[in-house]
């Protein structure tokens, strides 16, 4: 793996879903859209709040907290929806905040490799909070 390889896989988008911090890969981010509207999707899972209609295609969008077995994201000013290209589809999730894009690095944080493998891939500790990293192709999948 060569240096930019590295830094792309290394840099993060970090969101905020209830009290705790995540981190996205950076890589798999297409846009941060403005909460709206969500149309009903009874055929999916629980943890899909919806369908959003996003450049012509219909998109299906996830509760993070929901795919959490948490309550749902309680949706404000600073909820927003962080569109992920994954394994060749777009998908939604939803958020209660984003925050910034970080370089999580062994030099400067603390990695804890999780036993369970779930869809937190392992958990950081930066700046005295805790960034539990995703595993994005775990967390969209159906």
């Amino acid at each position: 793996m060569n240096l930019f390889e590295r830094a792309a896989n290394a840099t993060y988008l970090i969101v905020q879903s209830g009290e705790e911090l995540f981190g996205i890969p950076l890589k798999y981010v297409v846009h941060i859209i403005p909460i709206q509207k969500l149309k009903e999707t009874p055929d999916l899972p629980s943890y899909v709040a919806g369908k959003i209609n996003h450049e012509g295609a219909s998109i299906p969008v996830i509760d993070l907290q929901c795919r959490l077995n948490r309550e749902a994201v309680v949706c404000d000013e600073e909820s927003c929806i962080v569109i992920l290209h994954v394994q060749g589809s777009n998908v939604g999730l939803l958020v209660s905040a984003v925050g910034d894009i970080r370089e999580l690095e062994e030099k400067n944080s603390e990695t804890e490799e999780i036993e369970e493998r779930g869809i937190v891939l392992s958990r950081c500790k930066q700046e005295e909070r805790e960034i539990a990293i995703l595993d994005v192709s775990k967390v969209v999948k159906f």
